[in-house]
């Protein structure tokens, strides 16, 4: 069933009870660092977080978050990270229509602040080490989704009781 990856009703039931009042919280040592989010979408929001290279899967991302947008006008995407993919990215999000609902806004210094507001962080990477991203997102109590690649976030994640594993290249589940 296309767009099945965002419908599931054990996560939807859980993303459509998140606070809009959640506010982002600096991790680790030193001062806070200041991080301007006026340009994150207002409603909810799915966020991913890293190089634009083939391996991490973002275009299986855009090409789910296609399948989803038409039954879920007030969703977006937001995917950080800069890399050699970034224009057949863009091209991809134009080729689906997405471009008022897609954002690449390429690196930014504190990743950790956006993935705080966001209403889902997802992983769709082909494959994985240890995914220290999806590890931070859970530490910030986002909900998880992440594609049940060979190694890493089978590890980490307990399906359907601290996130979601998806079949690994399935972005039509």
């Amino acid at each position: 069933e296309s767009g099945a990856l965002f419908r599931r009703p054990s996560l939807t039931t859980r993303l459509s009870t998140k606070s809009p009042t959640r506010s982002a919280v600096k991790l680790g040592v030193g001062a806070p660092v200041s991080v301007n989010t006026a340009w994150l979408p207002a409603g909810p929001f799915v966020v991913a977080v890293g190089r634009l290279s083939r391996e991490k899967g973002h275009d299986l991302l855009v090409d789910a978050f296609a399948r989803f947008a038409p039954s879920h006008p007030e969703w977006s995407l937001v995917i950080l990270g800069d890399g050699r993919e970034r224009h057949a990215l863009e091209a991809r999000v134009e080729t689906h229509g997405l471009g008022g609902r897609v954002a690449l806004p390429g690196f930014i210094q504190s990743p950790e602040t956006v993935v705080a507001l966001a209403t889902c962080f997802v992983l769709p990477s082909r494959f994985e080490g240890f995914p220290n991203a999806l590890l931070e997102a859970m530490g910030l109590g986002v909900p998880v989704v992440s594609f049940d690649c060979e190694s890493g976030p089978r590890e980490i994640i307990t399906h359907e009781r601290d996130g979601l594993l998806v079949p690994a290249g399935r972005a039509d589940r």
